[in-house]
């Protein structure tokens, strides 16, 4: 997992290539599979880069993010691996 208090990396299907720039601004609306980050929904980003291996990845820096957001990632980061 690529999360921090200043953004997360996303990894995208082969298709988006060409739809992802830097400097584009987003709303994560979902991250299936991880239930206990459903408090980043409605989050705004910005891409800062992408990558193109096997997968497309885009790094993204969250925007506008509020002091309880960024200590519900802490904890989550915190707790990520524990159990």
């Amino acid at each position: 997992m690529d999360l921090g208090e200043e953004g997360i990396c996303l990894g995208l299907k082969q298709d988006d290539e060409d739809k992802l720039h830097e400097g584009d601004h987003l709303i994560l609306t979902e991250i299936k599979g991880m239930d206990d980050l459903h408090f980043l929904t409605n989050m705004e980003m910005e891409v800062r880069w992408t990558l193109n291996l096997k997968h497309i990845a885009a790094g993204c820096e969250f925007l506008n993010v509020s002091p309880s957001i960024r200590e519900q990632i802490r904890q989550f980061m915190n707790s990520w691996g524990k159990d």
